[in-house]
C-alpha cells in the first residue's frame, strides 16, 4: 500500500508521455520537458511552500461596462 502512489504517479506519466509521442514528440524531448518542469515546481516550492497562503489581491470583474481612460499621457484622449 505505501508504494501504491508512486505506481500510480508513474502510471500518469506513461500516459502522459504516450500521448505526446502519439502527438509527435519524441521519447527523449517528453521526458526531458516533464524533469525540466519537475525542477521548476520543485524550485518554485522552495521558494513557496504554500502559494495558497499568499495574499491575493482580487481583480475587479469586468461587467461588462466600457470605460474610458482619463490618462491622456498613455492613452491619448479619448483613449
Amino acid at each position: 500500500m505505501t508504494d501504491d502512489w508512486k505506481r500510480k504517479v508513474r502510471s500518469k506519466l506513461e500516459d502522459l508521455v504516450d500521448g505526446l509521442v502519439v502527438n509527435g514528440v519524441s521519447y527523449e524531448d517528453a521526458c526531458s520537458v516533464i524533469v525540466v518542469e519537475v525542477n521548476g515546481m520543485l524550485v518554485a516550492h522552495e521558494h513557496d511552500p504554500d502559494p495558497a497562503d499568499d495574499d491575493v489581491t482580487e481583480e475587479p470583474a469586468n461587467d461588462g461596462r466600457q470605460t474610458t481612460c482619463r490618462l491622456k499621457v498613455c492613452c491619448g484622449p479619448g483613449g
